[in-house]
């Protein structure tokens, strides 16, 4: 008997999810329910705002009511970050207590992979324990050697390189035992190619040296999970035996080493599952060309989004690569059109924002529109070394603005929120010198957390927070502001940062926190305040910071990359004329025509012609790449947002590609005058 044969979901069973999971009187919808239903292997594809994760939920409450399975077998819930790990947890513990016992496995991919495959194949291998599996030991470990090592041979050429401390962090071996920078890199971008040399050997046994310590990188954990797998198969059909039900949230933000890794429960004996959504693959501020994640041929999709109104909906369905038709079920809010904002390039130093907030403000509606739950302005981009579009330009002092400041008064500060503060404060600048752990971004919202995962909630650390208040107290700002320097010092450290890279973060006086530098926070009050809607100041940041959130107001700007803006890969998409999904299948028709015309000249017998027709073919695939890239991009963006929408566009660019009227149809126009 297959194990989903013991699991018979009846309409009680769904009602008692409600109950757990739902809002009091809310009710799962029938496209909901075929999904609660199927304990198949498939894909759920979700559109944002259709409650994806809840569903989840719900399906583990059902699963609930069924433990231990009969078949001795398990449960297995994979998440990509600590903080989705923790929502469920914080969600279902209370209602699910056998799915959190033995044998069941709920954490995140790295968790799994390190417990079940890294670890007891590296200390069966090696007969040496694992001390670590963290950035942070890894890096100061690989700075030691370094700096010990002998002077010549490795050391001789490592001094030719141009970051050498940085290159041997970021030395990985791939599954053919080659050497490559980070853990997807290429063989053929590494600095060495000849294997049998001196420094590549070198390298090889400058690696092996740290993991003889039983110091791993999380990537390693994948190199030497992967290894495991393919030198005994037996731990795959161990893993599959014990866990009979698989579910992966967030698939699309796998990254490809973890895509393999998972793809071992990709068996008939399994009921594996995969939620996500591939038009939303952007994480960890990198936006992949081609999907890692290919949905399978039995897969559900939801539709419906309860974030998103109507107009909203079809807006954001022109930029999505399958074709899925968003249903916009958000009936609380007015159906606003989206608005189109014009603007003098020249001149777009906050007045881009201005001419939006200034369009919110004279709104005929203006008394209905909601800024309750947040307004965004985001872009692509944050700063570019030649001064094009980028946040930077529309918003000089966009790192302020990155969050709304939490509120000063000098006479009235207790110890809490100044210590909210700092951590608020350290996250910001680990979010924009872009730190990972555990493969993912940095922010200030899981800033305390990752702290204490890394092990860097220490004595020193606390001793820095305790001099930060007591100087603060003492109105010792000076004192105060050279503990922060102390407290931040530490932390870029912990983080594998190196000394020269560490100092010019600290002379970045925008970076010191706002309670400890009037001038700066007045600043920052006046530049957030001349955007303000309804007295609630802009977050200014990237598309990659507003992922996954909902809120009220997006406002999404055009920025300048790789030679190009979003309108010049997708102005047919802007304007409504065609969808990503059309633009891509007429890119593989071109490429099909051109694939054909060559097979008749090599059938004719002739070669005239071949080298230009596949030349064409790359540069269709080079458009079928930005198209993906680009879409994803503007797709996350315009998809935030329970009220209005707009989009900003330089004159130029918008008189490139637009017609007026044709725009009017689909948007509200509002040229800035200046």
């Amino acid at each position: 008997m297959h194990v989903r044969d013991e699991i018979v979901v009846s309409d009680e069973t769904i009602e008692y999810a409600e109950k757990v999971i739902l809002p009091d009187g809310m009710h799962f919808d029938s496209e909901r329910r075929k999904y609660l239903r199927d304990f198949t292997t498939l894909d759920l594809k979700a559109v944002p705002g259709s409650g994806k994760t809840t569903l989840l939920l719900a399906k583990l409450v059902i699963l609930e009511q069924y433990l231990p399975l009969r078949s001795g077998r398990s449960v297995l819930v994979l998440s990509h970050t600590n903080a989705a790990v923790d929502e469920i947890n914080d969600r279902l513990k209370k209602h699910c207590p056998k799915l959190f016992s033995y044998p069941n496995f709920i954490g995140t991919i790295q968790s799994f992979v390190n417990k079940f495959l890294a670890v007891p194949y590296f200390e069966s291998c090696s007969k040496v324990k694992v001390v670590s599996i963290d950035a942070d030991n890894y890096n100061k470990f690989v700075e030691f050697k370094y700096n010990v090592m002998p002077r010549y041979a490795l050391a001789s050429w490592l001094k030719n390189q141009r970051e050498p401390l940085a290159l041997l962090q970021s030395l990985r071996l791939n599954e053919d035992n080659k050497l490559i920078k980070h853990i997807d890199g290429e063989v053929e971008k590494f600095p060495l190619k000849d294997s049998s040399g001196k420094s590549y050997k070198s390298l090889v046994k400058f690696k092996n040296s740290i993991w003889k310590k039983g110091i791993l990188q999380f990537d390693d954990a994948y190199y030497f999970a992967y290894r495991y797998i393919v030198r005994d198969n037996s731990i795959c059909s161990i893993l599959r035996e014990r866990f009979g039900f698989v579910f992966v949230d967030e698939m699309q933000d796998m990254a490809q080493h973890q895509y393999k890794i998972l793809e071992i429960f990709n068996t008939p004996d399994v009921c594996f599952q995969r939620l996500g959504d591939n038009n939303q693959a952007i994480y960890s501020n990198i936006v992949y060309e081609n999907n890692i994640w290919a949905t399978r041929a039995n897969t559900i999709t939801i539709h419906g989004s309860y974030r998103l109104s109507k107009k909203n909906a079809q807006l954001a369905s022109r930029f999505g690569m399958d074709g899925v038709e968003i249903a916009g079920l958000n009936a609380d809010n007015s159906d606003y059109k989206p608005v189109m904002i014009v603007f003098d390039e020249d001149n777009c130093e906050c007045e881009a924002i201005k001419a939006f907030k200034t369009y919110i403000e004279t709104h005929p509606d203006n008394s209905k529109i909601s800024v309750k739950s947040g307004y965004k302005v985001v872009a692509w981009r944050k700063k570019h070394e030649k001064d094009h579009l980028t946040l930077k330009k529309y918003c000089p002092k966009y790192l302020y603005m990155h969050e709304n400041n939490l509120s000063h008064d000098a006479d009235n500060q207790n110890n809490y929120k100044l210590v909210m503060e700092i951590y608020s404060w350290l996250g910001w600048v680990l979010f924009y010198e872009q730190a990972h752990f555990n493969g993912q971004i940095v922010t200030r919202g899981n800033i305390r957390r990752v702290i204490k995962d890394k092990g860097l909630y220490n004595d020193e650390f606390k001793a820095f927070i305790y001099s930060i208040l007591d100087s603060y107290n003492k109105e010792d700002t000076e004192g105060a502001i050279k503990e922060c320097e102390n407290i931040l010092k530490l932390l870029l450290s912990g983080f594998g940062y190196e000394k020269t890279q560490i100092s010019e973060i600290i002379n970045d006086v925008s970076r010191l926190p706002a309670f400890l530098n009037e001038d700066l926070l007045e600043i920052s009050e006046e530049k957030c305040s001349e955007c303000a809607i309804k007295e609630i100041k802009p977050v200014v940041g990237t598309v990659h910071s507003v992922k996954g959130e909902t809120h009220d107001i997006t406002f999404f700007l055009e920025s300048y990359y790789d030679g190009k803006f979003e309108s010049d890969i997708l102005e047919k998409c802007i304007s409504g004329k065609a969808s990503v999904a059309e633009l891509l299948r007429a890119e593989n028709e071109c490429i099909k025509t051109l694939e054909k015309e060559i097979a008749e000249i090599i059938e004719s017998g002739k070669d005239r012609g071949i080298k230009t027709r596949i030349d064409k073919i790359r540069k269709h695939q080079t458009q079928i790449g930005r198209i993906q890239q680009y879409s994803k991009l503007v797709y996350v963006a315009l998809s935030r947002a329970r009220g209005i929408i707009g989009y900003g566009i330089s004159e130029k660019q918008f008189e490139k590609y637009f017609d007026k009227e044709e725009v009017q149809e689909k948007w509200d126009l509002v040229f800035v005058r200046n």
